[in-house]
């Protein structure tokens, strides 16, 4: 039905039509107003909801004014991915509509809660939302119940710095069957979790456990074996010895970057030829601090990964100048960080790699959640 006033025309709500308008400010309100508000913030609202097209909200000759409310439902939520995990949540509180359309996994595609206690109902909480990549670094668990969950589609976990032991750690892979990306540097895990981690994610592509102390090379050598698609890896400051170095990367055929600073007790010249000829695709590259590494080692990397763009040799001291300045022969390499070492001859690398970018940043840490090169 259509009522007509002396400065506009309003089209009464109907159910049916699905089509609400509000009127121009200073124009009476429609008789059934408030039964309009009402219908609108109702629980149907697949039935009430707003269906406007977008360039009726600025035609004044139809009596319409701009609202948020009145955008269609998929440019809502198109403007809710765009906003952060705390933000997400204010707008929970702001309507019931906003309510409703944020129960959608598709609004919270990342969640992001660092440095919290995450108890029962907030890590029940975030795993009711359904995301994609859940980013928790430096957070303590202090939920034990989580096989009560069921599985999610979880493919990206951060807990680096996170306070999870093992037994935690494994009950929340058992709900994560399609999980990609894993990091957990400098958490309190063991080799537990390692063999854990090789039965229950054989889709895995990046695992980071920089620093883990309490992790040794038992269950590594097996891993490349359990998770064929390992792209990429951060093994820094981990203990194991150069037969389970060998044994891991026998297989790792698919390996883009590699973090192996540290490791000063399981790389040798031996380990670097094997990486050099199984992993050609390698594009990021760390073994600083590797002292057995020799100008053998580096030889073969430069004469096997030609796609190589990121080199990090620092402190490696039984490398000679002479073999440094092969690096220029990489075609794709624009990042070199020798730190510690041929700080004398510096220029002369520089004018032997004039489009290298040499010592440019001291920390060149691997983080396995993060994606740095496309496939």
């Amino acid at each position: 039905t259509t009522t007509t006033t002396a400065s506009t025309t309003l089209v009464e709500p109907s159910v049916d039509s699905g089509l609400v308008v509000a009127p121009r400010r200073g124009s009476s309100k429609p008789k059934n107003f408030t039964s309009m508000v009402e219908t609108e913030t109702s629980l149907s609202f697949n039935t009430a909801r707003r269906k406007l097209d977008p360039l009726d909200v600025f035609d004044d000759e139809k009596g319409l004014e701009f609202s948020i409310l009145n955008l269609p439902e998929i440019f809502m939520i198109d403007v809710f991915r765009m906003l952060s995990t705390k933000q997400l949540i204010t707008c929970l509180s702001v309507c019931k509509l906003w309510n409703f359309l944020l129960i959608r996994p598709s609004c919270w595609r990342v969640i992001k809660a660092g440095k919290k206690e995450l108890s029962e109902d907030r890590l029940q909480w975030i795993f009711n939302r359904n995301p994609l990549e859940a980013h928790l670094p430096g957070c303590s668990f202090s939920y034990r119940g989580l096989f009560s969950l069921s599985d999610v589609r979880l493919r990206t976990i951060n807990l680096s710095h996170a306070n999870i032991d093992d037994d935690t750690l494994i009950k929340l892979l058992h709900t994560t069957p399609q999980l990609r990306q894993l990091e957990l540097e400098r958490t309190p895990i063991t080799s537990k979790t390692i063999k854990w981690i090789k039965r229950l994610c054989p889709k895995l592509e990046a695992l980071g456990i920089k620093t883990c102390e309490d992790v040794d090379g038992t269950e590594l050598s097996g891993l490349s074996v359990s998770c064929p698609k390992l792209r990429r890896l951060s093994l820094a400051w981990v203990d194991f010895d150069c037969d389970q170095f060998s044994e891991l990367v026998k297989n790792l055929h698919n390996l883009v970057e590699l973090d192996i600073s540290g490791c000063c007790n399981g790389v040798n010249d031996e380990g670097m030829k094997l990486l050099s000829s199984v992993c050609n695709k390698l594009r990021w590259l760390d073994t600083s601090d590797c002292y057995m590494v020799t100008d053998v080692g580096l030889m073969s990397i430069v004469a096997n990964c030609k796609k190589l763009e990121v080199l990090s040799m620092s402190r490696c001291h039984r490398l000679s100048i002479s073999t440094m300045l092969t690096v220029s022969s990489l075609p794709k390499l624009h990042t070199l960080n020798l730190f510690g070492c041929f700080q004398s001859v510096y220029q002369q690398i520089r004018e032997s790699c004039r489009n290298v970018s040499i010592n440019s940043s001291p920390i060149t840490s691997l983080n396995c959640a993060v994606q740095q090169f496309t496939k």
